[in-house]
């Protein structure tokens, strides 16, 4: 695989993959060329027992429809054979989680062209229409007071180790022999231990899984309301046994619980 670019973001990323890349062992790939040019980069990756065939990225897979066997089979391989290499190298640190997970109060106005297309009623209230029948805690009310008061009390001592960074479903690819790839190691850095379950998560639950009619938009709400509950990540999370009406609900309520399966170890 090539990768070209401009030259200093080329730079960083061979950079970040080569600070993981003994750990990750055989299942990453190899950097065989590099070449800085007149402000272009490029870096040759080698992949080297993907062979001949197609390729699929995690989100095509899901969306086709792959079994539940099929994506359990892949995530072990992501975060316990592979990622689970850097995870178990965790250390406690010192480290404000809002500030690093990009919570901060200068976020408002982004919040709030999020909100502003989507929210029913006042935007100024405490809870904001989604929905007929439906309310949620006004976030961006939270973004605007809220936050500049619990911001001080976020800095914790959790676990820190390598991470990917920006472990989309894009950046997991399955070759034409079930292997199990990781690609893109631009955003790789020193970072929270659940980085990467939580990036993936918020794509299972937000790209994932298309809300196509009012009736999967309420189940879907149901299923956040579900997670939200969960108050302690140490503790195996176990989805109620009630099934949506909407199966590719179920589906994604249950790889919410295989990737939350991951916490309790790393917490």
């Amino acid at each position: 695989m090539l990768k070209i670019g401009d030259s200093e973001l080329i730079g960083k990323e061979r950079m970040s993959f080569e600070s993981i890349e003994m750990i990750l062992g055989n299942n990453a790939p190899r950097i065989v060329d590099y070449v800085d040019y007149e402000g272009r980069g490029a870096l040759k990756y080698r992949y080297a027992s993907m062979g001949s065939g197609g390729s699929l990225s995690l989100q095509k897979l899901y969306q086709s429809g792959a079994s539940r066997l099929q994506l359990k089979r892949i995530l072990k391989d992501v975060f316990s054979s592979q990622l689970g290499r850097l995870y178990r190298a965790s250390e406690v640190e010192q480290i404000n989680l809002l500030e690093y997970y990009g919570i901060q109060p200068r976020s408002s106005s982004l919040v709030k062209s999020w909100i502003e297309p989507v929210a029913l009623g006042d935007l100024a209230a405490d809870e904001i229409s989604v929905s007929e029948g439906e309310t949620c805690p006004n976030v961006l009310k939270f973004y605007e007071s809220g936050l500049t008061h619990v911001l001080p009390y976020a800095t914790r001592q959790p676990r820190l180790c390598y991470v990917h960074g920006d472990l989309n479903g894009a950046n997991i690819v399955v070759d034409a022999n079930n292997n199990t790839w990781i690609i893109d190691f631009f955003h790789t850095h020193r970072g929270h231990v659940l980085r990467d379950l939580v990036k993936l998560e918020n794509d299972l639950l937000y790209i994932f899984t298309p809300i196509q009619s009012e009736a999967q938009f309420k189940e879907a709400i149901q299923l956040i309301n579900i997670i939200l509950d969960v108050d302690d990540l140490g503790k195996r999370f176990e989805p109620p046994a009630q099934k949506f009406e909407h199966d590719e609900l179920n589906c994604t309520l249950e790889t919410v619980a295989l990737l939350r399966s991951f916490y309790p170890d790393l917490v």
